[in-house]
């Protein structure tokens, strides 16, 4: 008998990840500003870590409006700003997108982050932010992404 419900039971639990959550559509807005979290190192042990590398994506999801990326900066676990990644602002068209990579070995420590601004003329669909952190040696590694949070935003 337990064999018998063992087996559905993690077959839905295997499943389960995998299926679509549906989202509501979020409202258009003109503007924000965006804390995405950077985990350029892991702690392994209490005194050990390992290194990552962190990719920021800015994904523009409106289909009709563009947006401006107006400021991609990186933080270090103390909230020291490390580097800007724009030396100007990005305009992003529908569906477009932009990038920042924080390499292997660099500083910044396990609360790293990024703050992301962007605007439009118009109201706009939200972009999507996350980080994508990478890193490992030989044939085993870590993988993980972030998404980011919106800390202010103007209607």
């Amino acid at each position: 008998m337990f064999e018998r419900l063992t087996l559905p039971l993690l077959a839905a639990l295997l499943l389960w990840p995998a299926t679509a959550q549906a989202q509501s559509v979020p409202a258009p807005v003109t503007s924000q500003l965006i804390y995405v979290p950077a985990y350029v190192s892991v702690l392994t042990q209490a005194d050990r870590s390992e290194p990552l590398a962190a990719t920021l994506v800015v994904h523009n999801v409106d289909p009709e409006q563009n947006i401006s990326v107006t400021q991609i900066d990186f933080h270090d676990n103390l909230g020291v700003k490390l580097s800007s990644h724009l030396p100007a602002p990005v305009i992003l068209r529908p569906f477009a997108s932009t990038s920042a990579l924080i390499p292997l070995r660099s500083d910044g420590g396990v609360g790293a982050n990024f703050l992301v601004s962007w605007n439009s003329s118009d109201p706009a669909l939200p972009p999507v932010v996350e980080a994508i952190m990478v890193g490992g040696n030989g044939t085993q590694g870590i993988s993980f992404k972030t998404s980011g949070q919106v800390i202010r935003e103007t209607p």
